[in-house]
């Protein structure tokens, strides 16, 4: 029996202690694929002490395994990771030398981001940074895509990311002041990236998102509250454009916390104060958790917020008011246009699906919708200089056709006899509203009778060709 128990456990540690499984990554983009395969692995697996834990007691597995370090937060610090190494070359050249030199950072730091809390609430503390460490360089030199120096480099970035925290130092940890130029810049990329992100479980001031004037090298600040001047990088740059883009990021990274389960203390949800809209906290974060693709999941909350701040900048906000339910003669929403359109439309917005009606520029860049997003600074001229052409061109086409059509209600199922008369009246409203969605009306036998049913207008043409 004991020799049983025993190869029972070691098969668990074998399982639960082994890396990714990377081999299928073959003429595929390798970034959000490594972010997929390690994200699930390290925050969606249990971790062998926690399995021990459940197979012990017997206690059932619970969806979320980490309570303020779950896959959630390591996506959130792993975007905010991309934006500063997007943004930081133009304000610091040694910073752009060295991407120049190593390219690869741009995907080897957000990669190492995601592995920061690998192990966090698991392992004890004084290990957890070092362990990270270890895995981030284990799987990526087992990946053979990224130089083994360059991959050692970023590993003690790394591990040392908290190490301006320590009082005293032990192998394997270094102070800032024991490292090379290029290894402490990666620590302070790194530590902006967490960072962002610590207001969700640190309350904000009540004049955030600013930043005050430093004294010294550290910022002074109650230990209550969220102190943006903590943020190294504004000492390392110490450039207005730049701290007033660190603001907008740290505004966007915590509305994008609001909504993808990062609010873990008694403040009011921010969002629900903005927009007087309620957020389960738990349910946003399982919407990241249980996404086939989380990462995606992630962006498209990013994108949602750029288009509640275009909807806004069209007069279209959130509806507050209980619409009546149908009836003979319901009496008429306040937020509906008859006006507009064939069919009427709304001014305001009820639903995620009507949100994203509202179109995105084309190519957008990471930084620039983390400038839209931060839409309480209202697009200063220094942030708006950050927006191309072409995306301020799309943005204000954009914002004139919301305020021209407003949002489309869903047009749900039409009855049996409803679609009949649309087939057989093509120049009808109930036609035209289809023809306006892309959609036309077939007919179809089933069990011996005609029945109709939607169908894009495209999908029709194609199969007349």
């Amino acid at each position: 029996m004991h020799d049983k128990e025993a190869g029972q456990s070691e098969w668990l540690n074998k399982f639960l202690t082994a890396p990714p499984d990377f081999a299928p990554l073959r003429d595929v983009d390798y970034y959000p694929a490594i972010t997929r395969k390690a994200g699930r692995h390290y925050y969606q697996n249990p971790h062998l002490n926690k399995a021990k834990f459940i197979l012990a007691r017997g206690a059932g597995i619970k969806t979320a395994f980490r309570k303020v370090h779950g896959l959630d937060h390591a996506l959130r610090t792993q975007l905010a990771t991309e934006f500063i190494t997007e943004v930081l070359p133009q304000f610091h050249p040694p910073f752009e030398a060295l991407l120049k030199s190593q390219p690869l950072l741009q995907e080897l730091l957000p990669i190492a981001e995601l592995y920061h809390d690998a192990v966090a609430e698991d392992e004890h503390k004084d290990v957890e940074e070092r362990r990270a460490a270890e895995l981030f360089q284990r799987d990526m030199q087992d990946l053979h895509r990224y130089p083994a120096k360059l991959v050692d480099l970023v590993a003690r970035a790394l591990k040392n990311k908290n190490s301006n925290k320590m009082q005293s130092f032990k192998a394997p940890f270094t102070s800032d002041q024991q490292c090379q130029a290029d290894e402490l810049l990666l620590r302070q990329v790194l530590r902006f990236g967490d960072i962002v992100d610590i207001v969700r479980v640190i309350p904000c001031r009540a004049d955030f998102p600013a930043i005050r004037p430093t004294p010294g090298p550290a910022g002074p600040g109650d230990d209550r509250y969220f102190n943006p001047e903590a943020i190294e990088l504004l000492r390392v740059v110490n450039a207005p454009d730049f701290t007033l883009l660190i603001q907008a990021a740290l505004l966007s990274f915590r509305n994008l916390a609001c909504i993808t389960g990062g609010w873990h203390h008694e403040d009011t949800n921010p969002f629900t104060t903005k927009y007087h809209l309620p957020v389960d906290n738990h349910q946003r974060r399982l919407l990241i958790e249980q996404a086939s693709d989380p990462q995606l999941c992630m962006l498209e909350n990013l994108d949602d917020l750029v288009r509640l701040a275009l909807a806004e900048k069209a007069g279209i906000r959130p509806c507050l008011n209980d619409h009546p339910k149908r009836s003979d003669n319901p009496p008429m929403p306040d937020c509906w246009d008859p006006q507009t359109g064939l069919a009427g439309a709304y001014r305001k917005l009820h639903d995620e699906l009507e949100l994203r009606q509202v179109e995105l520029p084309e190519n957008m860049t990471l930084t620039e919708k983390i400038v839209v997003a931060a839409d309480e600074l209202n697009f200063e001229l220094a942030l708006a200089s950050w927006l191309s052409p072409d995306t301020r061109n799309s943005m204000q086409s954009e914002i004139a056709r919301l305020q021209q059509n407003g949002i489309r209600p869903a047009i749900g199922t039409p009855s049996q006899s409803e679609l009949e008369r649309i087939f057989h009246q093509p120049e009808c409203t109930g036609a035209r509203i289809l023809n306006e969605r892309g959609l036309t009306v077939v007919p179809t036998e089933h069990e011996g009778r005609t029945v109709y049913r939607m169908k894009p207008t495209c999908t029709e043409l194609q199969g007349k060709r």
